[in-house]
Formats: C-alpha cells, sequence, structure tokens
C-alpha cells in the first residue's frame, strides 16, 4: 500500500499521533497524512499480555472504534512491553485491516494485509483525510523540516562552543606559556604552579594528601569497570545476554512509563 498521490498543488501534510489509555493497555493511532493515506493503530501491553481471543476482541473493538471517529482505512497491530509484535489471531498476519464500505457504511474486517485496490480510493484522498482529521493537529512539510533543521543548527552550534572551549583550555595556557618566555614575572608564576601540581600529586601518592569523597568515589568506579571489563571478556556470551536483558528492561521501564503517563480514558471490555 503507497501514500496516495498528492495534487500538484496541495502541500504535504503530517499529522500527530494520538495516544490513549485503556484498562490494561494504551493505544496510538497514527492518523492517515502524506505519509501514508492508511491509519496506524497499536496496541500496547505494558505488563501481561492475555491471551490471542482476548488481544483479538481488544484490537477488534479498538479497530471498530477508530472508525467510528475517522473513517479511514486502517491498519491495527498489538505489541509487548518490549515492543515485540505479539499473536492475536489463528491466522499467520498478525495485522488487522479495517475500513468503512462507501456503499453500505458498514465495517469491512479481516486479519491480512489488503492492496490498494482493495480498499476505497475515495478513502484515501487528501482532501477526504483533510475533512475527516479537521480537529487532528497537524504540520506541513515544510515547518517540519524547518523545525528539523533548527534543531539541527543548535546541535551544531552546540559541538561549535564545545570545540572553541577545548581549543581554548589547551591553547590559552600554551600561549601563556610564549608569552611567559618574555615577560619573567609570568614565568615564575607558572613555575609556582607547575611546583605546586607535582608537590600535590607526590602528597596523593604518599598518602599525605587525603582524596576527597568525589575522588573516592570516581576510583572506585573505575576499579568497578576494570572488574566488568575482566569478567566480560572472559564470558562474551553472557554479557552479550546481559545487554539483551537490560535493552528489554529498559525497553519494558518506557514502556509502563508511558502507560502510567496517560489518563484513563475508559476500561477494556
Amino acid at each position: 500500500m503507497n501514500p496516495a498521490k498528492l495534487a500538484d498543488d496541495e502541500e504535504e501534510i503530517y499529522r500527530e499521533q494520538i495516544k490513549e489509555r485503556r484498562e490494561t493497555y494504551y493505544v496510538t493511532y497514527q492518523p492517515a497524512d502524506s505519509r501514508f493515506c492508511f491509519a496506524f493503530l497499536n496496541l500496547v501491553y505494558p505488563e501481561d499480555v492475555p491471551d490471542k481471543k482476548q488481544i483479538a476482541d481488544h484490537v477488534s473493538q479498538e479497530v471498530a472504534e477508530w472508525l467510528s471517529r475517522y473513517p479511514v482505512p486502517v491498519v491495527a497491530a498489538a505489541f509487548d512491553a518490549t515492543d515485540e509484535c505479539v499473536n492475536h489471531s489463528d491466522a499467520k498476519d498478525f495485522h488487522f485491516i479495517g475500513f468503512v464500505d462507501p456503499i453500505t457504511s458498514r465495517i469491512v474486517s479481516k486479519w491480512s494485509s489488503l492492496s490498494d485496490k482493495d480498499l476505497p480510493a475515495e478513502h484515501l484522498r487528501p482532501g477526504y483525510l483533510a475533512t475527516v482529521y479537521k480537529s487532528v493537529p497537524s504540520k506541513p512539510k515544510s515547518l517540519v523540516r524547518h523545525e528539523a533543521d533548527q534543531k539541527a543548527r543548535r546541535l551544531k552550534l552546540g559541538l561549535q562552543i564545545f570545540r572553541i572551549i577545548s581549543i581554548f583550555g589547551v591553547g590559552i595556557p600554551l600561549l601563556i606559556e610564549i608569552i611567559s618566555l618574555g615577560v619573567a614575572w609570568i614565568g615564575y608564576v607558572l613555575a609556582t604552579i607547575s611546583i605546586s601540581t607535582g608537590a600535590f600529586k607526590l602528597g596523593k601518592v604518599f598518602r599525605w594528601i587525603k582524596p576527597s569523597k568525589r575522588q573516592l568515589a570516581k576510583d572506585e568506579e573505575v576499579r568497578k569497570m576494570r572488574h566488568y571489563f575482566y569478567h566480560c571478556e572472559r564470558n562474551p556470551n553472557g554479557f552479550n545476554r546481559l545487554k539483551i536483558e537490560n535493552f528489554e528492561r529498559q525497553s519494558v521501564g518506557e514502556t509502563q512509563k508511558e502507560f502510567h503517563s496517560l489518563p484513563p480514558t475508559r476500561k477494556a471490555s
């Protein structure tokens, strides 16, 4: 299925995603826009994943509800907390397709993928989408690109400032050293700083100067890193499993955080 073709005088539009929380899952609805002429509906289970029948019921109910709001062809799927698509039917295809028949006004749906020719052409046109989604926040593609460019410029400026600071951190002491060749008192000052630095390091070596709590914490962190690195080198397969577990745990945490951040809208039936 491909995005609907725009007329030459029509500007490309990107519509904002809609999120809603249910009792045991939350849904994300991506309206159709210039990128895709059909909508995407994802059901995300942040904790326990129910059985196939219950998932299938949730998916079909959600498709019916969102089609009643926005009669635009929609592709639905269910996911667990690790962002893995879960099997919610006995069919090979995990995607549930639904649309409103323009003649009978009834919902047509099935567990499979569809091509453009299977969908009502009048429901894929940009003009129709603009009418159906008139209450959904949207931005023209040109504005989205402009905002992305602005963000990239700010990031680039930050990197340039960091480089300048780094250059000054190295360049200024060198410049002072060069100037000191012609100014005697600057040489004495720099020599004093150098001797003081050496004495401070020597005091730390012989424990005359006790390390600060911050230094102790840093030393302990370095010690742990070396310890972990040693064991990871000895067991790379175990390290890879640990990485996967950490990524999954992080994904689950983010999914649950997303779920609890949304206000509940209705209970799942």
